[in-house]
């Protein structure tokens, strides 16, 4: 977990983010976790704090974290109508993988960057 707070202790942003594991389960051919891949759960930016460069600031780190830590790619999912957050992903090299289909809540796209270049 990363967090950026403002002056005032507030948290304005934060970032969720573990190196995975192959996971036992069969998985579909969109996404078959290595030991060597990171996936990013969330990332969260204060309202009144978003347009201001803090996401880019916070992926930019996760990144930096995943590469010392020998990942060679890294993983997320997005809500396909969170149009800021996609443009967000696609402008800093996140392309799109395929889609979500086993989450019933609402259409996932996943996305990955790979890290070795």
């Amino acid at each position: 977990v990363l967090i950026i707070e403002d002056e005032n202790d507030r948290i304005i942003g934060t970032v969720t983010a573990a190196k995975t594991d192959p996971d036992p389960l069969p998985l579909p051919l969109i996404w078959k976790a290595n030991k060597d891949q990171f996936y990013v759960s969330n990332l969260a930016i204060a309202q009144s704090f978003r347009r201001r460069g803090i996401a880019k600031c916070l992926l930019r780190a996760t990144e930096t974290l995943a590469h010392r830590w020998g990942c060679s790619s890294i993983w997320l999912h997005v809500e396909e109508d969170n149009i800021p957050a996609l443009n967000l992903y696609q402008r800093n090299g996140y392309e799109q993988r395929g889609r979500d289909p086993w989450w019933r809540f609402s259409n996932r796209i996943l996305l990955v960057k790979d890290l070795r270049s």
